[in-house]
């Protein structure tokens, strides 16, 4: 019998109610476990046959049941520190399932404790210590080969009942050697370096990528997009690096390579103020983006430097306003409870945000996590242990206040984080009218006649929202997919059916795999007759999918369970 590998992404936590119930943290890391995805490609291409499944949406008794029909002589678990508790408990579950199977894991936390979870937790075998793909290759040679698993590099394994260490490993200088995954596996959230320039004390990246950044090539990264988009049909990408614009050269040859391609879609990345400019910012726009997202943290300077963020207020406020000058959505990160914060600092941030004008924010409190320079400096201050990964069950992450003591601020934290916390907040988007005066500086950026059309139609301006669509198919020289499905929408609006269904029928001529297109049809066909409030409550809903960022999997807005195709 063929060797066998199962890859998993646990649940959320044993309480978790599945069905997309995120429970606060970010979707776009969650729902996608890009680190298993691309060592079970990596797997397949040495010849094993890797499975990987995604168990984050699911309920404890769904994840069991999924488990216990698939056996395996390899279980491999990815595991975050939100989730340390349920990837425990499913190891345990498959060691009782399994109980001659191999279970390792990786993934930032154990990356960061490797010793320490194989003492508390003996389900587990071996744990995966940083970048994955190379390591797991050597313990599924060794194990299939019936060899020990004892001293691999890069990983921690369990000698003579006790843990120890592999030697180190070194990272994979040339990322584009590593498996396809895109040639596998269905998803929306490329990784297209490991990495990040910076240095700041709160992140676990170096941690786990190691400090010096590296980049895949562009054209591999273009291989990627064009097969996510024209093989599976994704309209929308969310692009994770940790500072995709690290490398000005080549995100910019990205760019033009989407534009080269004829690639049509629209995309989002993260990054931070210090590695954009307005000429970049405009052909990621020409290219598709819509959002960005910058590490901000904090409006205060000297908390900036605290945390070693290396980046100033006139760099957020240049960056920002460079976006929005192109229509750009732009988000900020931002987080309270740093070291040396007061009211004051505090204050800074919200004068921050008020004077850059973000479409949305994301703010949290301080969150602490194991191989950070914050861990080792709330360690010393006896704020936390190593033990209290392991033992507190009630907390799925620890947030601090690590600044000023007093029950004012605190107060003020928990007023702030309780009112502007638990996601993506919206803050300043843009009117119709600056949509106007952004098309006119920019009428080469086609995204900005599509943004202007949906304002229009929300504003029940049809004819407007049809003019301002022929103008864009007009200055591109041709009726694209992305166009003719706007102006489908447009005449469902205006009750012109029989011009809606010509324009559907277009744009899945020119886009038959578009999966947003298909599900916007199918939902019409199903519909039937509808009396004019459905029609309206149709046209809406079609409007907003037109302007959504959440990605299709599969059809649905979450990720299904297994990602094979």
């Amino acid at each position: 019998m063929a060797f066998r590998v199962l890859l998993i992404q646990a649940p959320a936590s044993r309480n978790e109610n599945g069905a997309g119930d995120l429970g606060g943290h970010d979707a776009d890391r969650i729902l996608v476990p890009s680190g298993l995805l691309s060592i079970a490609s990596h797997l397949r291409a040495h010849g094993f046959g890797a499975q990987a499944i995604n168990l984050s949406t699911f309920t404890w008794p769904q994840a069991i049941a999924a488990i216990r029909n698939r056996p395996a002589d390899l279980f491999g678990l990815s595991c975050f520190t939100f989730h340390r508790h349920a990837a425990a408990a499913l190891a345990a579950e498959i060691k009782a399932l399994f109980p001659t199977s191999h279970v390792t894991v990786g993934g930032p936390h154990v990356s960061a404790l490797p010793l320490d979870w194989l003492g508390h937790y003996p389900a587990f075998d071996t744990v995966v210590i940083g970048e994955g793909e190379a390591t797991a290759l050597d313990l599924a040679v060794c194990l299939s080969e019936g060899r020990t698993a004892a001293g691999i590099p890069g990983t921690a394994f369990r000698a003579d009942g006790s843990p120890a260490l592999g030697p180190p490993r070194d990272t994979i200088a040339d990322l584009d050697s590593l498996g396809k995954p895109w040639q596998h596996f269905d998803y929306f959230s490329p990784i297209t370096s490991r990495g990040c320039p910076g240095n700041c004390t709160y992140c676990c990246t170096p941690k786990l990528w190691g400090r010096k950044i590296r980049f895949r090539s562009a054209d591999s990264v273009l291989e990627e997009i064009e097969h996510l988009v024209a093989r599976r049909g994704h309209r929308l990408l969310k692009i994770k690096d940790d500072t995709f614009t690290a490398h000005r050269t080549r995100a910019l040859a990205i760019c033009q390579g989407i534009l080269d391609r004829g690639l049509e879609l629209r995309w989002t990345c993260d990054t931070r103020v210090d590695f954009v400019t307005p000429e970049l910012l405009a052909a990621m726009r020409r290219a598709g983006c819509i959002k960005v997202s910058y590490g901000i943290e904090s409006g205060s300077p000297k908390i900036l430097r605290s945390i070693r963020k290396r980046t100033d207020l006139p760099q957020v406020l240049a960056a920002t306003a460079a976006a929005r000058d192109l229509g750009m959505d732009v988000r900020f990160y931002l987080m309270v409870g740093n070291r040396g914060e007061t009211p004051g600092t505090v204050r800074q941030t919200l004068d921050l945000v008020e004077r850059a004008r973000p479409t949305a924010f994301y703010f949290c409190a301080l969150t602490v996590y194991p191989g950070t320079e914050e861990f080792e400096i709330a360690r010393d201050k006896r704020l936390l242990s190593v033990e209290r990964f392991f033992t507190d069950m009630a907390r799925s992450e620890f947030s601090f206040n690590m600044g000023e003591s007093s029950p004012g601020m605190s107060h003020l934290l928990n007023q702030l984080v309780g009112k502007l916390g638990g996601g993506d907040r919206p803050y300043a988007p843009y009117t119709t009218v600056e949509r106007e005066q952004i098309l006119a500086r920019h009428p080469d950026m086609l995204r900005s006649y599509t943004d202007l059309a949906l304002d229009y139609c929300g504003e029940g301006r049809l004819d407007d929202a049809e003019g301002t669509l022929h103008r864009a198919a007009a200055a591109a020289g041709r009726e694209t997919q992305g166009f003719l499905h706007h102006l489908a929408c447009v005449h469902f609006a205006k009750k012109d059916m029989a011009a809606a269904g010509r324009f559907f029928e277009r744009a899945l001529a020119a886009a038959p795999e578009d999966r947003y297109l298909r599900r916007d049809v199918a939902a019409l066909n199903a519909a039937g007759t509808m009396n004019a409030q459905q029609q309206a409550h149709m046209a809406a809903w079609l409007f907003s999918n037109l302007r959504s960022t959440d990605p299709l999997v599969s059809g649905q807005p979450i990720v299904p369970m297994p990602l094979d195709p």
